[in-house]
């Protein structure tokens, strides 16, 4: 994965607790952005995150939205405490594993959580540009936390009826939350397609709600991991990795990854997040069969298992053999 060299042209308070950071290549220009793409920021203190391209991002500056968040391991507290104006951070490429489909005539659903606004946000401009119909469910905690909420407002308004805005606020409506299968039950039988970008109980909601249609009209992005239980994955098991590249093998023990078990041998793997959401150390599987418990393949990509994410996918036999 490529490295760019970006600077922070501004620093902009969107919402409490919510900021975005507006990024400039250092010289040249960046790659095209697709709706959904998201980057690695390497931050201070050696910490690189994911976050999601907004809304008017392009070759000559990307923006992202940050939220502090409370129990932080560092990534954002670092962006809303470290970082100023003029400071140099470096960037990946974009990579997209949320996908808008472009070539939808019925309305695209958007919904979004939080933070989970930022790759939503940027799908309901393209839908925009592309003079198609679109729909979107904002669901925030309090008006003081929903952020890019006058640009979202414009876009409504200079939507010619194409675009249809919903903010929906938890301490507006006695703690009530949004009513998926209403909200969707509608659009179901006009072939759309739906987008969610939220945390995880709202990822579940969403679902649940979308189970009677087919996989490729739903699609969904963690902005975090979700909790995992013991009855959701299966007890760890010992199991032994082969490297068809290099011709080596490597054990993994119950409880370690087989990326940290790489990164122990000196085995270089791009990674990022190493919370199987952002698709960074996707391996190819050349044999054995894989435990999936990412949120990045879709079902139909797990049951084919020609990839995995090492970063916290396992094996269900004794052994695999990786593209490594």
């Amino acid at each position: 994965m490529s490295i760019m060299k970006s600077w922070i042209r501004s620093i902009r308070i969107e919402a409490e607790g919510i900021r975005s950071l507006e990024l400039c290549p250092q010289e040249g220009r960046f790659p095209a952005v697709e709706a959904g793409a998201h980057i690695d920021v390497h931050l201070p203190g050696g910490l690189v995150r994911q976050y999601s391209l907004l809304a008017g991002s392009h070759e000559g500056q990307y923006r992202i939205g940050v939220s502090l968040d409370p129990a932080s391991r560092g990534g954002s507290r670092a962006v809303h405490q470290a970082l100023n104006v003029g400071d140099a951070l470096e960037i990946s490429e974009p990579r997209n594993l949320f996908k808008l489909d472009e070539s939808q005539a019925s309305t695209s659903v958007l919904l979004a959580g939080g933070i989970g606004i930022t790759p939503i946000h940027a799908m309901a401009q393209r839908l925009q540009a592309l003079g198609q119909p679109w729909h979107l469910f904002y669901c925030v905690r309090s008006r003081h936390r929903a952020a890019f909420l006058d640009e979202l407002q414009q876009l409504e308004a200079n939507s010619q009826g194409l675009g249809r805005l919903d903010v929906l606020v938890e301490d507006e409506m006695n703690g009530a939350r949004m009513d998926m299968d209403a909200a969707l039950a509608p659009y179901k039988s006009q072939g759309s397609h739906f987008y969610c970008c939220g945390p995880a109980g709202m990822l579940q909601a969403y679902k649940q709600a979308c189970a009677d249609l087919p996989d490729q009209q739903m699609h969904f992005e963690y902005f975090a991991a979700a909790p995992v239980t013991a009855a959701d994955q299966g007890e760890d098991s010992a199991f032994t990795v082969h490297l068809a590249r290099t011709g080596g093998s490597i054990e993994v023990p119950a409880g370690r990854s087989i990326l940290e078990c790489l990164l122990d041998q000196g085995i270089r793997v791009y990674c990022s997040c190493r919370e199987g959401i952002c698709g960074s150390c996707e391996t190819k599987v050349l044999s054995g069969t894989p435990e999936h418990r990412d949120h990045v393949l879709s079902e139909q990509e797990r049951a084919a298992s020609e990839s995995m994410m090492i970063c916290v996918s396992r094996s269900r036999g004794e052994a695999l053999t990786l593209d490594l």
